[in-house]
């Protein structure tokens, strides 16, 4: 299984997605300096226009019909597993989630229609990165929980695209994907060793 590419979705997708992120992350009223880093990242590789960016940045308040639209739509694109793993690395950034994110997270698993068990196998795995500055320093055990989320990832078809945040360092988060990749690679070999 390979991550998917989400620059194949329309711009305005893009767009709704990433000011749903920026919503939910200054659901505080600011966006702390970590976030912000995460959010201008994002636009990079969203490939988000100048025109855009300041409509993402800046993000209007909506109502909650305007939300559960936006919502309906991340999941019918098939963006909901990737949209929720970036808002839990992004609650993850302090190295653990405030009881006023867990509730907004909550929330957003109930509208998108995530079950427990999966909500539960995304925070794992985003707290066994959060803060890393070198993929070479992880724990073994936070290694091994790393690789049970990609097998489960892999196993059950959770669609996650490359742009999607594995952790907030730009470079652990390229080398948690490229892990991703080579894990799941190793897994199609075995399997077609056995046939």
């Amino acid at each position: 299984m390979q991550l998917l590419r989400l620059l194949d979705k329309n711009l305005e997708i893009r767009v709704a997605y990433l000011s749903m992120v920026a919503r939910m992350a200054s659901a505080d009223g600011t966006l702390d300096d970590e976030e912000l880093a995460f959010l201008r990242h994002k636009l990079e590789v969203f490939a988000i226009p100048e025109a855009e960016q300041t409509q993402i940045l800046t993000p209007a308040k909506l109502d909650p019909t305007e939300l559960q639209a936006v919502f309906r739509e991340l999941v019918k694109e098939n963006l909901h597993y990737s949209f929720l793993l970036d808002l839990i690395i992004m609650a993850v950034a302090d190295g653990h989630i405030q009881n006023r994110e867990r509730e907004m997270l909550q929330k957003v698993k109930q509208y998108i229609g995530i079950p427990s068990s999966d909500y539960h196998n995304l925070i794992n795995f985003a707290q066994a990165s959060a803060g890393r500055d070198d993929i070479e320093k992880i724990d073994p055990a936070h290694l091994n929980v790393l690789e049970s989320f990609y097998r489960w990832a892999k196993e059950f078809l959770v669609p996650l695209y490359d742009q999607t945040g594995f952790a907030l360092n730009p470079k652990v988060d390229q080398d948690l994907k490229e892990l991703f990749e080579e894990l799941t690679a190793e897994d199609q070999d075995e399997d077609s060793d056995l046939l």
